[in-house]
């Protein structure tokens, strides 16, 4: 999923468990502004931006994430939750 806030693009990458952040302000130039692999974000999906949080659901590990993209060069995971029932392969 991809999700567009000002000067920035947030984009999952499904495969790699990895939230993109990439640089639009100038569209002939984009950049990588930063981004985070981790575990939690196995099948990462949805993409919300809300605020400069990142709300998601990663599918293959049944977790709701939010991550805190208040500084693009450097988004850490702010909290999560996994439920195997109610979660099951949410996106």
């Amino acid at each position: 999923d991809i999700v567009l806030n000002g000067n920035y693009l947030y984009a999952s990458a499904w495969q790699n468990d990895r939230l993109n952040i990439i640089d639009i302000s100038d569209p002939l130039n984009l950049t990588m502004a930063g981004g985070i692999t981790n575990a939690q974000l196995d099948g990462i999906a949805t993409v919300k931006y809300v605020e400069g949080y990142i709300l998601t659901a990663a599918e293959n590990v049944d977790r709701f994430v939010i991550i805190n993209a208040t500084n693009p060069a450097s988004p850490t995971i702010a909290t999560s939750i996994q439920n195997t029932t109610s979660l099951d392969y949410a996106a």
